[in-house]
């Protein structure tokens, strides 16, 4: 019998660290409530999509189920300005509850607009040195990753910013919002075959998602093609009627199109 017991202990545990090293592959997210936690990460994939609305409602309910959960507080004051300018103090507060790695990620972002979200209490930034830290730890979170490249950019480590995506990119082919930011990296340096591609990628990865198509969108604005850049926000808007700014770039671009005929 005591054999028999230690067999299942030896299988339970084969079958559990797999499980555990699977949970490591995402940053941890501090919290009392498993659910705020699932509709946080919920939220993290909506707002990689721009799909903003949904991202709002996810934080909210995220909120009710836990009102101190650290990410999704966090989370409300990138989405709102009147929240963060109520509760900058307060994050302060529920930083010194969240994990060393939540907080750092935290400080990166607050690094990057000190005046909206205010500096984080008694923390030293360090932009290269925290963003590699976290990017080695947890390179297979593709929505850490994500993040991380776009503090990268917005750091002007552009260099950073494109290997990150690159090789999230190379480990999950089926990543879509890694190839959207590729393609305005690639845009902005001018290279707009490479950003064409990534566009287009992402278009083929995420048919159903509006964003691609403002992307493409904003693709052709670049190259002066109105016409097309129209249709590609006037197909985002009528895919998802919450992306004001799409239709306010189809505007701008039919705007152009009458320039063009004077």
């Amino acid at each position: 019998m005591k054999t028999h017991l230690n067999i299942v202990l030896v299988i339970s545990l084969l079958i559990l660290c797999p499980l555990l090293l699977v949970a490591q592959d995402q940053m941890p997210l501090s919290g009392e409530s498993d659910e705020a936690t699932k509709l946080v990460r919920e939220a993290m994939e909506c707002r990689a999509n721009a799909e903003i609305d949904k991202c709002e409602k996810l934080v909210d309910q995220a909120l009710e189920a836990d009102p101190n959960n650290l990410m999704a507080n966090f989370m409300k004051m990138s989405l709102d300005s009147n929240y963060a300018v109520q509760n900058k103090g307060r994050l302060d507060d529920l930083m010194d509850q969240g994990n060393d790695d939540e907080k750092t990620l935290i400080s990166l972002w607050r690094n990057t607009n000190e005046e909206k979200w205010g500096k984080t209490r008694g923390a030293t930034v360090n932009v290269k040195e925290d963003i590699d830290n976290l990017s080695n730890k947890y390179e297979k979170d593709n929505y850490l990753q994500l993040q991380l490249a776009m503090i990268a950019m917005n750091n002007d480590q552009k260099d950073k910013c494109k290997s990150i995506l690159e090789s999230i990119t190379e480990r999950d082919k089926e990543f879509a919002p890694a190839h959207n930011l590729l393609g305005y990296v690639f845009m902005d340096e001018g290279k707009m075959d490479k950003a064409e591609e990534h566009f287009d990628k992402y278009i083929e990865l995420a048919p159903d998602k509006a964003n691609p198509y403002d992307s493409k969108g904003d693709y052709y604005m670049e190259q002066k093609d109105y016409k097309k850049a129209c249709e590609m926000y006037e197909k985002a808007y009528k895919m998802d009627p919450t992306m004001d700014w799409s239709k306010e770039k189809a505007e701008k671009a039919k705007m152009q199109m009458e320039e063009d005929k004077k």
